[in-house]
């Protein structure tokens, strides 16, 4: 036990200055002072074994609750309906979207958006066989569900690999392409219509950032985004219209080529004619 030189005070183990006095606490040779412990460690708010806290173990209860109230009440009103069935599952599909982000022990937008994803998927199949035996449209909502999963995650989770995450899209949305025409005969439509009209669509995005990383004309502006995105939507909507007719003419994709093509010009001369007026400046200034 350690008492303050200067006053006398009693001093506690791990104590560096007196808090009485403030003289500074030294000690003899041969002797080691104790770690000193933090009256509230920093990570005790935070703090705890695996499971759930106290604030999400009071939202699952609220949550399992409600949804035995409900489940309970909606039975007993419409249970001799056969089609109590869809707002049943309804309600229990209520309760996993609410409970996902307070059971997940390290909640994110990836996580939680995936697993809200595969709820869904999981309630379509349900109510879809309920229907009917046929899986046709709740496949195509599913694998719509997928398709923008693979067009959302991947860029986050492969931030330092961007060209993996392209080449994940690009088999995703082929993918999506296949399921669609092996659900709707009679095939062979993604081979003669939806691959090319895609390939044509990556080749004029492939343009216009070639144009970007090479400054062509200058720096894009938003102007540009906007005139070359719908630009690209419209020729390639055109595009897949020629590849239906086995590309010996178009039927209805006529004011989407001229459009298409009218806005890829006016974005090609706006950019010129801003290049000139940034020459003509940086000229002017040389000048002056």
């Amino acid at each position: 036990m350690a008492y303050c030189v200067r006053c006398g005070v009693k001093l506690q183990d791990g104590a560096k200055v007196c808090p009485l006095c403030g003289t500074k606490v030294v000690l003899p040779e041969g002797m080691h002072e104790k770690p000193e412990k933090p009256l509230f460690p920093k990570d005790t708010v935070h703090s705890y074994e695996r499971g759930l806290d106290r604030t999400r173990k009071a939202l699952f209860e609220i949550a399992a609750i409600i949804t035995v109230v409900a489940e309970v009440v909606v039975g007993f009103s419409i249970l001799p309906d056969p089609d109590a069935f869809l707002p049943m599952i309804g309600i229990l599909y209520a309760a996993v979207v609410f409970l996902i982000p307070v059971l997940v022990e390290k909640p994110s937008y990836v996580t939680i958006g995936s697993l809200e994803m595969v709820a869904t998927a999981i309630l379509l199949v349900l109510v879809n066989l309920y229907l009917s035996s046929d899986l046709t449209w709740s496949l195509v909502a599913s694998g719509s569900l997928a398709l923008i999963w693979v067009l959302s995650v991947p860029p986050i989770l492969l931030k330092k690999h961007t060209w993996i995450a392209i080449l994940i899209q690009i088999v995703g949305v082929c993918g999506f392409l296949f399921l669609i025409d092996g659900l709707y005969p009679p095939f062979g439509w993604t081979l003669k219509v939806g691959l090319p009209t895609f390939a044509f669509m990556l080749a004029m995005v492939g343009l216009f950032l070639i144009r970007l990383r090479l400054k062509i004309f200058t720096k894009a502006s938003v102007v540009d985004y906007v005139f070359s995105g719908f630009s690209i939507i419209c020729l390639s909507i055109g595009f897949g219209d020629l590849a239906f007719h086995q590309f010996n003419g178009i039927s209805w994709s006529e004011p989407l080529w001229i459009c298409g093509i009218t806005l890829f010009v006016l974005e090609l001369l706006i950019a010129g004619v801003r290049k000139i007026r940034t020459f003509f400046n940086a000229r002017n200034g040389r000048q002056g």
